[in-house]
């Protein structure tokens, strides 16, 4: 008789995301929804999970502090505006110049001409997820909505596979800019 040894898949969902990566149920449902740490699946009951395996990358990511001029913004999974007729947010199966589009604005910037060339960073529950150049923006709403480009290779070096430290609130993060 031939015995098919058979590893049974193990996922993880909401509760053992957050116990696992130390990070709120929030946060571990937005990793989840944007597929940070790769395809989800969903339970019985319409919740996401993702593989233990995928999630165990995700841990490994060190956390580091920025040595360069940073914008940080904290954004969500990616959801379509209507009113905006765009998607809002990030998701790991967007192409990248939606991706980007998603996450560029608004944020409430001052002075955001010192950012100009500067990088841009957008993480989810301080995990990094998309790495920009900032070239331009345009102000509306008492807000600024960056126009990006690809990141210099230093960027990508520094802020592939990492972590930044939390920002307690707040919703933007200004690293090494004066």
């Amino acid at each position: 008789m031939n015995e098919i040894d058979i590893e049974p898949i193990r996922v993880m969902g909401t509760a053992a995301v957050s116990a696992a990566l130390g990070i709120n149920r929030v946060g571990a449902q937005q990793l989840l929804a944007g597929e940070v740490a790769g395809e989800t699946y969903k339970d019985d009951r319409g919740g996401l999970q993702a593989l233990a395996s995928a999630i165990e990358r995700l841990k490994s990511w060190p956390t580091v502090e920025p040595t360069t001029p940073t914008l940080q913004v904290k954004v969500t999974a990616a959801t379509w505006s209507d009113s905006e007729a765009r998607w809002r947010g990030w998701h790991r199966r967007l192409p990248t110049p939606l991706r980007r589009d998603g996450v560029r604005g608004w944020w409430a910037v001052r002075e955001p001409d010192k950012l100009l060339g500067r990088t841009f960073v957008a993480t989810m529950s301080g995990f990094v997820v998309e790495v920009a150049t900032i070239v331009g923006y345009e102000t509306g709403y008492g807000k600024r909505i960056f126009t990006l480009e690809d990141p210099t290779d230093d960027a990508l070096d520094l802020y592939s596979n990492v972590r930044l430290p939390p920002q307690a609130g707040a919703i933007i993060g200004l690293w090494n800019v004066s």
